[in-house]
């Protein structure tokens, strides 16, 4: 069963009736990927990849200028199927000040639900199960223009998931974080994907992209890589031709992989890294006292 369906997808953001398609230049070019429910992807790409103006694309805040996008059988290019599309796919951008535009959390929060003229006894559950689900409960009496830029991030997922979408796009939503916030806002997304929902993630960095099951590579608006993060961090020289580099867990394990006998690829996170050189290490140690 497929969520996001993209056939051939080519954007311009060139006037769409200016002269003939084919002499336009495109920021995508000939996209075709497939998502399926649950499944938990990262973009990433150099500068000028093409990641957001993909990534936009997955609500319809862009249409296709030749090719389709379909979210759960809804063409993005029909506009009446649009509060179905935006239903389905909520998207979270780089800066959370462009998305709050209330006075309270708690309003914030419940803008959405409120204009989808839903029961006032539906708005209250799903903003109460929102703030929970992003860890903003506490915050709700308080104006987002006075939070960090994290609890910012966190309010903005939290107005997001009160529409009850099936997956969560994230375009660069932690990049201007500190790492602190940054964790936080990570954390929120795996738990959320560890519970079901579909996560579309662009980011420039790659130890966030490890954390993904999936990794998109995209190269002048086209697909160069796409596979689990082993087969990617494999192709270590096409990355550094695409300006992109190793996750810093891979380049370690690169780096002792002669003494402990260890797969870089796959030791993508801390914590795989952690237990790789422990056992590792202790079957060294079992083999030396025999």
């Amino acid at each position: 069963m497929e969520l996001l369906r993209i056939e051939d997808l080519y954007y311009s953001y060139e006037h769409q009736g200016a002269g003939d398609v084919s002499e336009r230049s495109f920021a995508l070019r000939g996209i075709d990927l497939t998502i399926s429910p649950g499944q938990y992807v990262a973009v990433v790409g150099a500068n000028g990849s093409g990641k957001s103006t993909l990534l936009r694309h997955l609500n319809a805040l862009l249409v296709p200028t030749a090719g389709d996008v379909w979210i759960s059988g809804y063409n993005t290019k029909d506009s009446s199927a649009l509060r179905e599309i935006r239903s389905r796919v909520g998207m979270v951008f780089q800066n959370p000040d462009t998305q709050l535009i209330t006075t309270l959390v708690e309003d914030e929060v419940s803008f959405g639900p409120e204009n989808l003229g839903l029961p006032e006894d539906e708005i209250g559950r799903r903003v109460d199960w929102a703030m929970a689900a992003a860890g903003v409960t506490e915050l709700k009496s308080r104006p987002p223009h006075l939070l960090s830029a994290g609890q910012k991030q966190l309010v903005a997922v939290a107005s997001v998931l009160a529409m009850r979408p099936g997956c969560l796009v994230l375009d660069e939503a932690t990049s201007m974080l500190d790492p602190v916030s940054r964790k936080s806002v990570l954390d929120t997304v795996r738990r959320l994907h560890s519970e079901g929902m579909t996560v579309v993630l662009a980011t420039h960095s790659m130890e966030e992209a490890a954390c993904a099951q999936r990794i998109v590579v995209l190269s002048g608006g086209k697909v160069a890589i796409d596979g689990d993060p082993h087969t990617v961090f494999s192709r270590e020289r096409m990355l550094r031709e695409l300006r992109l580099d190793l996750p810093c867990t891979v380049r370690i394990a690169r780096g002792i992989h002669r003494r402990l006998f260890l797969e870089p690829s796959r030791l993508s996170s801390v914590e795989t890294l952690v237990r790789a050189v422990l056992a590792a290490k202790g079957e060294r140690s079992v083999a030396g006292d025999g």
